[in-house]
């Protein structure tokens, strides 16, 4: 099965770079508001991380499309890509995880069951997608206007990361809406609750899908398209969880959020 054509391929790229300049000046304004003049924590580290990490991984994709490139150069900003991107979803993942956690007021018992499901989640992912990239392989065709790393191998088990991924933001989805039903039964119908709870929840549903639709991408089509599907499904995540940081910060610095514990109290925060 030929690669993508050259012009198709190039395209993408264009699309990719675009979409992703486009968001980052979009929420920037925000971003300089909210983000960069607040206090140095692990949020904000994680932010940071996940903002500018696709950057990194569209630099890889167009260093792979310039022509002349060996198969072992090809391999190596693969690799750099691969983890790019899995690094960066999975903080975008941790701050998503932090959310929730701060929603159920730092339960102690919950905070552990996140650290244990995460830290296996996590290692899980990036020893499973480490054991695989070893079995891509790519080859130079002595063709005119051929592609550049044109794949000759590749793993269809890598669909097992967004099957994890898909797995993980349902098991987030499910606790905020435990306890979405909670607050709102006691009252908590701010416009931030709503953000929290209502918009939340479709944020958590969106960021599944995307994973679901990167899974049934890379098991139906050839696998010399599968960096045409997953580059958009980063950009994706990354835009979603920004929204979520963001705006849940511009709605509570100026509005008081109700928050309702286990036992049944009421706890209000700014």
């Amino acid at each position: 099965m030929p690669e993508p054509p050259p012009n198709e391929r190039n395209f993408h790229i264009e699309l990719l770079s675009l979409t992703q300049s486009f968001d980052y000046m979009l929420l920037l304004p925000l971003e300089v508001k909210y983000i960069w003049p607040s206090r140095w924590s692990h949020i904000k580290v994680l932010y940071i991380i996940m903002r500018y990490l696709p950057f990194f991984s569209i630099l890889c994709i167009v260093l792979a499309d310039i022509p002349g490139r060996r198969p072992d150069t090809c391999w190596k900003l693969v690799v750099g890509y691969s983890y790019g991107l899995m690094i960066g979803i999975l903080t975008a993942e941790a701050i998503l995880t932090l959310r929730v956690w701060a929603i159920y007021l730092h339960d102690r018992k919950l905070g552990f069951t996140f650290l244990f499901v995460y830290s296996s989640f996590s290692i899980s992912v990036l020893g499973f997608v480490g054991t695989l990239l070893p079995g891509v392989k790519f080859a130079t065709l002595p063709l005119p206007n051929a592609p550049t790393c044109f794949i000759v191998a590749s793993s269809r088990k890598l669909s097992v990361f967004w099957f994890l991924l898909a797995g993980y933001d349902a098991f987030q989805c499910l606790l905020l809406g435990r306890r979405a039903i909670i607050a709102f039964k006691y009252g908590g119908k701010t416009r931030l609750s709503n953000f929290i709870y209502k918009d939340g929840i479709m944020y958590y549903m969106y960021t599944m899908l995307m994973s679901v639709l990167g899974m049934i991408l890379i098991l139906t089509l050839p696998p010399e398209y599968t960096r045409l599907t997953v580059g958009p499904t980063h950009v994706i995540h990354t835009a979603l969880t920004s929204r979520v940081v963001l705006h849940t910060r511009r709605l509570a610095s100026s509005q008081v959020i109700m928050f309702v514990s286990s036992s049944g109290g009421i706890q209000t925060e700014v």
